[in-house]
C-alpha cells in the first residue's frame, strides 16, 4: 500500500481510498491493448497520447468548480491529423456542442477522457474502442482554440485533472497527489450532462442566455422535460432553445398535423393559437419561470410542436 507523505498532501482534501487507489490502479497497472493498426506507436505503457505534438498549453486547476482556469492540455496537431483513443473504454459522448465537435471516452476506474475541438468525429456514443482506434481528426476552432491543437480532458468522476499525468508518471506519488480525494457524483450519467459539462469546462457559448461569462452553471441545466429534454438541456434555457423562429416551427408542426392525421381545422386552430401564446411566454419569461412553464400541458403542447 502507497502513502502519501504529509507535507505533499494538497490542503482541503479529504482522503478517498476507492477513487484514489481505483484511479492509481488503472493510470499505473492497466495493460496496453493492442490495435489492429500497425501504425499505431507502442511506447509500452497502458496509456497512449492521442497526437504526438508537444504541449502548448498545460493545465492549469481552477481556484473553484466554475472558475477560470485551463481544464485540459492542448497538443500541438497539424489539422486533419488522426485522433486516437488514450485507452479502451466506451464513447460516452460524440458529437457537436455549441457548434464544436468533441468526443469523451469512459474508461475502468471511474476516468473519463475528453478529445475537443475536432474537425471531424467518427465513433458515436455508446461504441466500445480499443486503445489507439481513430475517434476523429485534429483542426476544429473554438474559444481560444485556433485548429492547430488538440484540447485534451480527464477526469477523475466529476473532477478534472491534468491529463498529462497519465503518460510517463515517473514518481507514483506526484501522480497520486493529483487525483482528487472528494466522494464522486452518483447522479447517472447521460449525454446531455456530459455536453453540459463539456460546454461549461470549456467555456463554450451558449445560445440565448446572458451572462459575462458566456456559460451557465450545469446544474441549471436539468429540466427534465419529456421528449425534447436532451435537447433543452444542451441550452440550459427554454427560451433560448425556442430561438426566434420558433414561431414559424410551431406552424409547421401544424401543417404536418394537418396533413397527418383527421384533426379538424378548427381544432388545428386552436391549438395553434395557444401554442403561440405559449411559446411567447416562455421566450419572454426568465429561465426559471418559462422552464415551470414547458412543464404545464400547454407547454408541452407548443415545445412538442416545435419539435416535430
Amino acid at each position: 500500500m502507497c502513502s502519501i507523505p504529509a507535507h505533499r498532501r494538497a490542503p482541503g482534501w479529504r482522503a478517498f481510498a476507492v477513487v484514489l487507489f481505483t484511479a492509481v490502479t488503472v493510470v499505473v497497472t492497466a495493460r496496453p491493448a493492442r490495435s489492429a493498426d500497425a501504425t499505431v506507436p507502442d511506447d509500452g505503457v497502458g496509456w497512449l497520447r492521442p497526437v504526438d505534438g508537444a504541449v502548448v498549453h498545460p493545465f492549469e486547476a481552477p481556484a473553484s468548480v466554475y472558475g477560470a482556469g485551463h481544464r485540459g492540455a492542448d497538443l500541438a496537431a497539424t489539422p486533419g491529423a488522426a485522433v486516437r483513443a488514450a485507452n479502451d473504454g466506451v464513447v460516452s459522448f460524440a458529437g457537436s456542442v455549441a457548434g464544436t465537435l468533441h468526443v469523451t471516452i469512459t474508461h475502468a476506474g471511474g476516468l473519463r477522457t475528453s478529445y475537443s475541438f475536432l474537425a471531424s468525429v467518427v465513433v458515436r456514443t455508446g461504441q466500445s474502442v480499443a486503445r489507439g482506434d481513430v475517434v476523429g481528426t485534429t483542426g476544429g476552432t473554438g474559444p481560444d482554440h485556433d485548429g492547430t491543437v488538440l484540447h485534451l480532458g480527464l477526469r477523475v468522476g466529476d473532477r478534472y485533472v491534468d491529463p498529462m499525468q497519465l503518460f510517463h508518471p515517473s514518481d507514483l506519488t506526484k501522480l497520486v497527489h493529483l487525483v482528487p480525494a472528494d466522494a464522486p457524483d452518483e447522479r447517472a450519467w447521460s449525454p446531455a450532462r456530459e455536453r453540459r459539462d463539456l460546454q461549461t469546462s470549456l467555456r463554450l457559448p451558449t445560445p440565448g442566455v446572458a451572462g459575462a461569462s458566456g456559460y451557465t452553471d450545469a446544474d441549471d441545466c436539468d429540466t427534465g422535460l419529456p421528449f425534447i429534454g436532451d435537447a433543452v438541456d444542451a441550452v440550459c434555457d427554454v427560451g433560448g432553445w425556442l430561438g426566434d423562429r420558433a414561431d414559424e416551427a410551431v406552424d409547421a408542426g401544424v401543417d404536418f398535423l394537418d396533413a397527418t392525421t383527421d384533426l379538424a381545422a378548427e381544432a388545428l386552430d386552436d391549438l395553434q393559437s395557444s401554442a403561440h401564446v405559449a411559446v411567447s411566454a416562455m421566450r419572454s419569461l426568465a429561465a426559471v419561470s418559462a422552464s415551470a412553464l414547458a412543464h404545464t400541458a400547454a407547454g408541452q403542447v407548443a415545445l412538442d410542436l416545435v419539435a416535430i
